[in-house]
């Protein structure tokens, strides 16, 4: 997926769109390609947790004397369900010419948003290069 309009332009200028941002390692001037990735998740939780508890008493007089014992215990159990969910995105760029590297060095990265069409209300994630 790629952006359209103002946001390639928008990260072109310095000027930074609200989202998620990787960026390259630096050093352009080796044969071949640069990767860059990104990955993008969330996880959310459920559970609860019971603890049931109980404890006896028992106690005797015997000729002014008082004598006694107290029993108890107690069980707890608790259950948390987790679910995740993850995307990721790779990227590969090409390297410069180790003749041209250092008059044309650059950085680059990928940066992924979510896009509210206005016309449908539908949302979409973008991605897209950014280049500096």
């Amino acid at each position: 997926m790629t952006c359209g309009g103002g946001h390639a332009d928008a990260v072109a200028s310095g000027q930074r769109i609200p989202g998620w941002y990787a960026r390259s390692p630096q050093g352009h001037g080796a044969a071949g390609s640069t990767e860059v990735g990104l990955t993008i998740g969330e996880a959310w939780s459920e559970g609860g947790s019971l603890e049931l508890g109980y404890e006896i008493e028992v106690r005797a007089t015997v000729v002014g004397v008082v004598a006694g014992f107290s029993v108890g215990g107690s069980h707890g159990s608790s259950l948390l369900v987790t679910s995740a969910s993850e995307t990721s995105y790779t990227g590969s760029v090409g390297t410069i010419d180790a003749a041209n590297f250092f008059a044309n060095q650059y950085a680059f990265g990928l940066f992924t948003y979510v896009h509210s069409d206005a016309r449908t209300g539908q949302q979409f994630e973008v991605v897209d290069y950014w280049i500096e």
